[in-house]
């Protein structure tokens, strides 16, 4: 398996590193790779006055301070992998320089994943997260499922990673059944969610209820923090619309947990 991590920036990477360990122990493959890309904007020298190695200095020392950081959680990853999970890993990492949206685009041609693992840190709202400039741009623009998985969320050390999937009809319980992510996750880690009367597979779970929308909110505020929940957003280049829906809206409004849109 294949798993691409973008930071935002390299603050918290302690606490990113222990979500993702606790994510890859539902993985079942027996070879992981993971590459950590950090994108960030050259520094730009407006006054002529800047332009001494003083400040060179100062630019070259931030660089290799990131590069420890990063360095720092490629190593725990790796090391969490072989020595706790007993699996072949391999974890890489990417420090660029460019425009975010230009320079990730770049890199997924010429690399295949899985999946893209964000973690955005600015915002403490997941659907001021999910509307942001970046994420619903990666959603609408680039053929990957992609976990939301913000550094303000805690983990739970208790509880094993869980994903459920939000499903509609046969058709989306069939396109996320055969993904190759899903077939990667271990099944006794994944379950679908039907709300309505009756199931239209074996595998669904059906959910009654006469006021849905209620029940969602008690289904995600009940559940623990490792819980992932799952939305089938079918329509690319469409994201901002789809998270306007109105099931949509009661999911992410009421979420303190990581989200997969696939």
């Amino acid at each position: 398996m294949r798993i691409l991590v973008s930071l935002e920036n390299d603050q918290n990477l302690d606490i990113l590193t222990v979500k993702l360990c606790r994510f890859l122990s539902i993985i079942e493959d027996d070879e992981i790779f993971v590459d950590i890309l950090h994108v960030h904007k050259p520094v730009k020298i407006n006054r002529p006055e800047d332009d001494n190695p003083t400040i060179k200095q100062i630019i070259a020392d931030e660089y290799k301070m990131k590069l420890k950081l990063i360095s720092n959680c490629e190593n725990a990853i790796e090391n969490y992998l072989s020595d706790n999970l007993n699996k072949k890993a391999l974890v890489n990492s990417y420090l660029l320089e460019g425009e975010y949206q230009e320079t990730l685009k770049k890199h997924i041609i010429f690399h295949t994943y899985h999946l893209l693992i964000l973690n955005p840190s600015k915002k403490k709202d997941l659907e001021l997260v999910l509307k942001g400039r970046n994420t619903h741009w990666i959603v609408d623009n680039l053929e990957i499922p992609v976990l939301v998985l913000p550094s303000y969320l805690r983990i739970d050390h208790e509880n094993e990673f869980e994903v459920t999937c939000f499903v509609d009809k046969l058709e989306t319980y069939n396109s996320l059944h055969k993904a190759d992510l899903f077939s990667k996750i271990k099944n006794s880690n994944i379950k679908y969610v039907h709300f309505g009367e009756t199931s239209f597979h074996e595998n669904v779970e059906a959910v009654f209820s006469r006021n849905p929308l209620k029940t969602i909110q008690e289904l995600t505020r009940n559940c623990h923090a490792n819980h992932i929940f799952v939305l089938a957003h079918q329509n690319k280049g469409n994201f901002l619309n789809f998270l306007d829906k109105s099931f949509t809206k009661h999911v992410t409004s009421q979420l303190e947990n990581p989200l997969l849109v696939f």
